[in-house]
């Protein structure tokens, strides 16, 4: 009989531990979905800022596409697809001077190359590589590489300009295949 009681009053203690402890972690619990919910709705409350920002870029890059491609298509001078507030073409001349084309040093083109290069293997960044390419082939008395053509058809397929990749080609047939076509990587 003794031993009875012994195990039922081992039995109550281990089952009032076991509650206290059950409320402890049902406490911790709460408090820890209390954090997270307050953390993800301020998230959700800067991801609203942050889609309509995404928006007013979306509907900016599709102007910049159709700029980009009547520079290409039309032959116009040096790009201006970002307007400056100085009043200066993206080229980097002020836009009252004559449009007259400047010789390139080797050093500019052979960065302008390297960008174009780089940003048309990248998915969001083609628009850099096609304005990169319109500043190049401006330039007076210059032959563009073929690895630089095949990027700027690459850049304009990436960004859907169908267009645009048929007068990198045009261009490039234009040209008489390219200069140093077979050179550099």
């Amino acid at each position: 009989m003794l031993k009875r009681t012994t195990r039922n009053q081992h039995v109550c203690t281990v089952r009032s531990r076991i509650s206290g402890m059950a409320f402890r972690l049902l406490f911790l619990i709460a408090f820890v979905a209390a954090h997270v919910y307050s953390f993800t709705s301020s998230r959700i409350k800067n991801t609203g800022i942050r889609s309509s920002k995404h928006l007013t870029a979306l509907s900016y890059k599709a102007s910049a596409q159709r700029a980009l491609r009547q520079q290409i298509l039309g032959g116009e001078d040096i790009i201006n697809v970002e307007p400056n507030k100085k009043g200066k073409s993206a080229g980097g001349e002020d836009e009252d001077e004559s449009p007259q084309r400047s010789r390139m040093t080797k050093q500019k083109q052979k960065a302008l190359e390297n960008q174009i290069l780089k940003y048309s293997r990248r998915r969001n960044k083609w628009d850099i590589a096609l304005k990169c390419f319109i500043q190049l082939r401006q330039q007076e008395g210059f032959l563009p590489r073929q690895p630089v053509y095949l990027a700027a058809l690459n850049a304009a397929a990436r960004g859907g300009l169908w267009e645009t990749a048929r007068a990198v080609l045009q261009d490039y047939e234009a040209r008489g295949g390219g200069g140093g076509g077979g050179e550099g990587g």
